[in-house]
């Protein structure tokens, strides 16, 4: 359980931080209303690719969150 915590914790955090990101993307995405410049084009495609881990961390997050619901049905249970 401990590790669980930790890790959820952690994720939790990174999660927070790339809200900021992904609201700072969608702010400049719109404000650019279809025209970019390619050097802007490569910044936000740049910090695109910074979002990438995010997946993954989410999967596993999810995955915590089914072992939780299980342990805790099973002390429940006993």
């Amino acid at each position: 359980m401990e590790v669980l915590e930790l890790r959820t914790y952690r994720d939790l955090q990174y999660v927070r931080g790339m809200e900021t990101l992904m609201r700072s993307l969608d702010a400049r995405l719109r404000a650019a209303d279809g025209s970019l410049s390619a050097k802007s084009f490569q910044e936000l495609k740049d910090r695109m690719t910074e979002l990438l881990p995010l997946s993954s961390v989410l999967e596993q997050y999810k995955a915590d969150t089914r072992t939780i619901v299980r342990l805790r049905e099973e002390a429940v249970g006993s």
